[in-house]
């Protein structure tokens, strides 16, 4: 057998197994106690539970508030469409919504929103004949159609849980 060529340090004999390591890297761990783990899956669920109340809170919100953004938009279309038309007197009314604010037929599946109107005459001082209406608009989100009764006013008696919207306003023509 020929000779190496070069010469290379023969290698460091180490300590045999059962022997106790020494140094600053004889205490790396080699994994997870239970105690660790179980603390660690603690504290995640209960960030996870937090997480999701905010989310139910904050759904709870979203739907408020986009019942509200509509039923203003309804009633200030509302408003609008009196101010153009002669008042019909203090009949109530009842039209139905989308929630895109299109009036759609009593009926239609798409009209989740009921808007009960009803106007009354309201006397200005000095005038024998006024033409000054008061004007209450009532809001209903109603998109299982409900059959709702109505009182002598013009507005629905409604269940507790059922959101609602009043506006009242005043028109004159």
């Amino acid at each position: 057998m020929h000779p190496p060529d070069h010469d290379f340090p023969a290698p460091a004999r180490s300590a045999p197994a059962s022997a106790p390591a020494s140094g600053p890297l004889s205490r790396i761990p080699r994994g997870f106690s239970l105690i660790e783990i179980t603390l660690a899956l603690g504290i995640i669920s209960f960030a996870g539970m937090t997480i999701l109340g905010l989310l139910s809170s904050a759904l709870g919100t979203l739907q408020e508030s986009s019942f509200d953004l509509v039923a203003a938009r309804i009633a200030a279309d509302t408003r609008a469409d009196l101010q153009q038309v002669e008042l019909a007197g203090s009949a109530p009314q009842v039209l139905h919504y989308t929630p895109e604010g299109r009036v759609v037929p009593a009926g239609n599946p798409e009209g989740v929103f009921e808007v009960y109107r009803s106007e009354t005459p309201h006397p200005v001082p000095g005038q024998s004949t006024g033409r000054l209406r008061r004007v209450a608009v009532q809001i209903v989100h109603n998109p299982s159609h409900t059959p709702l009764p109505v009182d002598a006013q013009g507005r629905a008696n409604l269940p507790p849980e059922m959101p609602s919207k009043t506006f009242r306003f005043y028109v004159a023509r």
